[in-house]
C-alpha cells in the first residue's frame, strides 16, 4: 500500500475563466470533461494500493463536469476513509448537492473577484443559516482574508482571494507557449509548494498539475521545449508504480519549465486587479 497526503483529481480541463496566469493553461480552452465510468477499472485498481489523507476533485472549474456527482459517488466509495473536498472558483455553487455535504465531502472556494468572494459567502449563509463563519488571513501574505464555514463543527466550506497568479511563460499568442528560459530543476524541486500533492488524470498518476498537463498540451508549445513537455511523467496502475513512488522526492525533467521559485514576484498588489476573462460560451456542455 502506498500513502500520499493530497490526491488531486483533475477531472476537467474546461472553466468559464480565461486566467492569463492559470497554471493549468486553461485559458487555452484546449481540453474536455472527463468521465470516471471510462477509468472505473483502474480507479478500482489504484484504490487497492493508494492510502490517501486528502482527496480534492477540480479542474479547470469542476462544476462544469456534467459527471461531478458520479465523480463524487465513486470516489466516496472508494476511498471512504479519505477527506474530501471539490475546489472550485465558486460561480456555479448552486450544481452542489446537499447530499454531498452529507456524505462528508466539503468545498474549497477559490473566489476570482472581491464579487464572486461576497457571493459565495451569501451562498454559505442560505444553504446553512445556523453555520458559523469565522475570518482568518492566508498566511502566504498576512492580509487576505480567509473564511472558514463550519456546521456543528465541522468545516463544510472555506473561502478565499485566488492571488496566487504565477508567472508562467509567456504567450506570443492564445494557442502558443514560449519559455524564456529553462530554470535549474533542484532549485525548482527545493521551492515546490504542490510537492505533496499527486493528480490523478484519467487514471493515470501524476506528482503535480504542471506534469499533468503538459503532456496533453505539448503541441502548443514553442520549440526548443517541445520534447520536454512532452514527456509524460505520469504512471498508470499496471505499470512500475514503486518506481515512480520512488523517484517522488526527487526534482525531473520537466522541474526545469516550472515556475514555482519566482511566484513572489508577484505580488499582491499586481493581483488584485484579478487578471481574469469570463468565457461565456463554455458551459457544462460544452
Amino acid at each position: 500500500m502506498y500513502h500520499l497526503t493530497q490526491l488531486n483529481f483533475y477531472i476537467t480541463d474546461r472553466c468559464d475563466l480565461a486566467c492569463d496566469h492559470c497554471i493549468t493553461f486553461n485559458n487555452f480552452a484546449w481540453g474536455q470533461h472527463r468521465n470516471p465510468s471510462d477509468d472505473l477499472s483502474e480507479l478500482r485498481a489504484w484504490a487497492d494500493v493508494l492510502a490517501v489523507d486528502e482527496i480534492c476533485v477540480l479542474g479547470g472549474e469542476a462544476t462544469l463536469n456534467p459527471w461531478l456527482s458520479t465523480w463524487v459517488d465513486v470516489i466516496t466509495e472508494l476511498w471512504p476513509q479519505s477527506r474530501r473536498r471539490i475546489t472550485t472558483n465558486g460561480r456555479h455553487l448552486d450544481r452542489c448537492e446537499a447530499a454531498w455535504f452529507e456524505q462528508g465531502w466539503d468545498l474549497e472556494v477559490a473566489a476570482h473577484s472581491l464579487e464572486d468572494f461576497a457571493r459565495a459567502r451569501a451562498w454559505a449563509l442560505a444553504t446553512w443559516p445556523q453555520c458559523v463563519i469565522t475570518e482568518g488571513h492566508l498566511s502566504i501574505t498576512g492580509d487576505l482574508t480567509v473564511l472558514t464555514v463550519r456546521v456543528q463543527q465541522r468545516v463544510v466550506m472555506e473561502i478565499t482571494l485566488s492571488i496566487r497568479f504565477m508567472p508562467w511563460p509567456w504567450r506570443e499568442s492564445a494557442a502558443t507557449l514560449k519559455w524564456d528560459q529553462l530554470r535549474d530543476p533542484e532549485i525548482q524541486r527545493s521551492h515546490c509548494e504542490v510537492a505533496d500533492c499527486s493528480y490523478m488524470v484519467g487514471a493515470r498518476l501524476y506528482r503535480c498539475p504542471i506534469q499533468a498537463v503538459l503532456p496533453r498540451i505539448s503541441h502548443t508549445v514553442q520549440q526548443p521545449w517541445y520534447k520536454l513537455a512532452a514527456e509524460d511523467l505520469g504512471v498508470a496502475v499496471h505499470e512500475d508504480v514503486a518506481a515512480w513512488f520512488d523517484q517522488l522526492p526527487h526534482a525531473q525533467s520537466q522541474c526545469s519549465l516550472c515556475a514555482w521559485k519566482d511566484h513572489d514576484s508577484v505580488t499582491v498588489t499586481q493581483t488584485r486587479k484579478f487578471p481574469i476573462r469570463v468565457v461565456e460560451h463554455r458551459g457544462i456542455n460544452n
